[in-house]
């Protein structure tokens, strides 16, 4: 007969720590897991109960996670409905405490025999009813972020009259959002608020929205914005100091009034096919408080290297990654500015060894996908910018092992503590052994699957007279393609983020969403 082993748990090493540090262990636990200890003995029963005393936020993106490895319960809707009771029970007693609300990203859940559909349904689900008991429970709420959740007429009622202190605010799909004068009006300390994939937002409620206090709009996959009505709602916010609007459609009376936002420090306009006059209509007289400047993929004219250089001295953060008709001679009155210290110049095609070398102290450069860079013009910026730690030459296919042997020499040479890592994926770096043995350099490389080099010459910056049809051509083929395979891989990948997300202010992961 086969001996059961006993474990002899009242025994185990963790239980000589007393309950205050079980307490605060078990307050860094999953909700899930949260849960499950009850399971384990009295004591801990009554100190995972006590733990949620000190739980501030909800998360959906990992609250699920593992959960359906449990065998107790026969069915998938079985389990979600004891957590969705647990959370009723626990939240009656301690909602008031939360204070942060996360629906943001679908609930990690592992399904076992089940498709696509149905664990989509069950996400679905489960996010809403989570949101009915958060929102019945949680007066007290100051961050909701409920982008994955179509918010209909029904679940907007549960907003009604509670949660006064909402500061930001995060909308997917809502119904008719465009009308919610009143919606806006409940909440007077809204500073920030963020939508995502909404389409038939058009730009009118920007009307509605407390505009002392309001700093920070971001936009998002919303393709159907009313170039005038934006324009008008935008111009209310006088204190606007972050503004982001990407997959989505603007035009020159936004570009007009983004001009005039005086206090903007964060600028980034991306993921957008503009039209010439559009861009045009873009100017930096009045943006001198400019710290972050994003504008990837953007059809520059000359004046704006020379106005950003002469108005925006504060600017430490700049991406003008696919850049039409930028060149050395715009690269150098740019990199004129005193503060900057992260450069994106990914797949500006007319860069050369010859741009760089009035780089200097730098922490951080992307040069993706620039061809016509060498060794002598990436050694250069090692040598002048001693405190670089980020540096991205994926697809400069004539980066060598001779960029290494010198990065390696000046890093020798000067004691710092700094890593700087390198990216090498598509260059002709062989790595060998030696290569994974020096304390300050850390090559690494990348898989993904398609990418795009443009066979298409670049086009001078003396081309600006380009006509519309070749443009939008030109455009098309070189963004789609382009764009679409590496910048998605590229947004999506952590491991660049503890660096760029230090230079790049408050930029988070799941602001790359679409």
């Amino acid at each position: 007969m086969e001996e059961t082993q006993v474990y002899d748990f009242q025994n185990a090493p963790i239980n000589i720590l007393n309950d205050d540090c079980l307490k605060h262990i078990f307050q860094f636990l999953p909700i899930v897991d949260k849960i499950r200890i009850e399971r384990v003995c009295k004591r801990w029963r009554v100190l995972s109960k006590d733990s949620w005393y000190t739980m501030k936020k909800i998360d959906t993106s990992y609250l699920l996670q593992g959960m359906f490895s449990n065998t107790c319960f026969p069915t998938h809707h079985g389990i979600i409905e004891f957590i969705l009771n647990k959370m009723e029970e626990m939240l009656s007693r301690y909602g008031r405490l939360i204070t942060e609300l996360y629906i943001a990203h679908p609930a990690t859940m592992s399904l076992p025999n089940c498709n696509i559909i149905q664990k989509q349904e069950l996400t679905d689900k489960f996010n809403k009813e989570l949101f009915k008991i958060v929102m019945k429970y949680c007066s007290n709420l100051t961050n909701i972020n409920v982008s994955v959740i179509t918010i209909d007429e029904e679940d907007k009622q549960l907003f009604k009259g509670r949660c006064k202190k909402i500061t930001r605010l995060t909308l997917g799909t809502f119904y008719n959002l465009d009308e919610q004068k009143t919606f806006f009006q409940e909440y007077p300390q809204l500073n920030y608020l963020k939508i995502f994939f909404n389409n038939t937002f058009v730009g009118k409620c920007l009307s509605y929205l407390p505009a002392q206090t309001m700093s920070t709009l971001i936009v998002r996959c919303c393709w159907n914005i009313d170039d005038i009505t934006f324009a008008m709602g935008l111009a209310k916010l006088e204190n606007l100091e972050h503004l982001e609007i990407s997959c989505s459609r603007i035009g020159k009376k936004t570009m007009e009034i983004i001009s005039n936002c005086k206090k903007l420090k964060i600028l980034r306009i991306y993921k957008h096919q503009m039209f010439l006059q559009e861009a045009a209509a873009l100017h930096f007289t009045n943006l001198i408080n400019l710290q972050t400047l994003k504008l990837a993929y953007f059809p520059f004219f000359r004046k704006h290297f020379t106005e950003i250089a002469m108005n925006c001295q504060q600017i430490t953060s700049l991406d003008i990654s696919g850049g039409h008709f930028c060149d050395d001679a715009a690269l150098k009155t740019i990199t004129a500015l005193p503060k900057l210290e992260y450069l994106n110049i990914s797949f500006v095609l007319g860069i050369t060894d010859n741009g760089l070398k009035n780089l200097k102290n730098l922490k951080g450069l992307e040069c993706s996908g620039c061809r016509n860079i060498t060794d002598n013009g990436i050694c250069k910026i090692l040598v002048f910018s001693p405190q670089l730690q980020l540096l991205d030459l994926s697809f400069c296919s004539k980066i060598t092992n001779n960029f290494y042997e010198v990065a390696k020499t000046i890093r020798d040479n000067k004691s710092s503590e700094m890593v700087l890592k390198v990216y090498i994926s598509g260059t002709q770096i062989v790595l060998t052994d030696k290569h994974k043995m020096h304390p300050a350099i850390q090559l690494i490389t990348e898989c993904f699957s398609e990418f795009y080099i443009p066979s298409h010459d670049y086009i001078p910056s003396e081309t600006l007279s380009v006509n519309m049809k070749h443009y939008q051509y030109m455009s098309s083929r070189y963004c789609k393609k382009q764009c679409g395979s590496y910048i998605i891989w590229r947004e999506e990948t952590r491991i660049r983020e503890p660096i760029s997300i230090t230079l790049v202010t408050n930029y988070t992961l799941d602001d790359c969403r679409c």
